[in-house]
């Protein structure tokens, strides 16, 4: 789906939004903080656009953001990056930005912050925030503080790692895994994704490793090392530990070439081997 045909799925204003920013640039120079401030954007709605909406396209149009700055961040940087999106209830609006790293990286916010791999629970969170009292009505209170101990509230914060592959290529990753989980060594080199490998290597180095593998985690992708080819549009090196019932994430590391190209992802396997 392109990116047109993907704003005028989504319902207003959330297309108007994703056309917003498209049209604008990303800040990829400065500290941390430079660059999150440089790159935040806030959203609000009015009452009835709230109602109106459900969490799933807000969430939506959250993973469309992310899938669209992995994709310019691919052209115009290096590096990991990762993107970040939370409700503000003192502002009462959705916001988003991004920072160079990885996830699990300290994310820069001053308050207790929980990391989530669903954007619904923050679209949620955001449908359901109460309304913003205006400036103009607020009033001056003579209030105190008492001596009650200040609970420090925590911010729900939504992650994706901008490594730059898209959501086919990612799918065809975990079903090569999947296929190495069910054994599948002979279906592997007859489609070619076997790469320089003979399904007797693929043998080998499984059973030598000597534990049993299992299918991976949702963010498993995330703790991968991604590298953009220089030569080949739309291609990457990969490498990806892989999980075994034993041990969880274990150093057995699955290393491919991956290219997105017009007529879908190939994915091919480098090496499997133990870092």
């Amino acid at each position: 789906m392109s990116w047109t045909d993907l704003r005028q799925s989504l319902p207003p204003p959330l297309g108007s939004w994703l056309a917003e920013v498209e049209a604008d640039s990303l800040s990829l120079a400065g500290t941390l903080n430079e660059i999150a401030n440089s790159n935040v954007w806030s959203f609000s709605l009015s009452p009835q656009e709230r109602k109106a909406l459900s969490p799933e396209p807000v969430a939506a149009f959250l993973e469309a953001v992310a899938q669209m700055w992995a994709e310019r961040l691919c052209r115009e940087a290096g590096g990991p990056w990762v993107f970040y999106a939370w409700y503000s209830d003192q502002a009462g609006a959705l916001r988003f930005s991004l920072v160079p790293g990885r996830p699990g990286d300290a994310l820069p916010f001053g308050a207790k912050v929980e990391i989530v791999d669903d954007p619904v629970s923050i679209s949620t969170a955001f449908l359901s925030g109460s309304d913003v009292i205006p400036w103009a009505e607020l009033e001056v209170s003579d209030w105190q503080p008492d001596s009650e101990p200040v609970v420090q509230s925590v911010l729900r914060v939504f992650t994706r790692h901008l490594h730059g592959m898209s959501i086919a290529a990612v799918d065809a990753i975990r079903q090569l895994v999947e296929d190495l989980v069910a054994r599948r060594y002979s279906f592997i080199e007859a489609d070619g994704r076997i790469g320089r490998l003979t399904k007797d290597d693929l043998t080998r180095a499984i059973t030598e490793y000597g534990r049993t593998l299992v299918s991976l985690p949702n963010d498993a992708v995330d703790t991968a090392d991604v590298y953009p080819l220089d030569n080949t549009p739309g291609g990457f090196a990969v490498d990806l530990p892989l999980w075994t019932v034993e041990e969880g994430r274990s150093d057995l590391t699955l290393s491919l070439t991956v290219v997105d190209g017009d007529d879908g992802p190939a994915v091919s396997i480098d090496d499997l081997h133990v870092l």
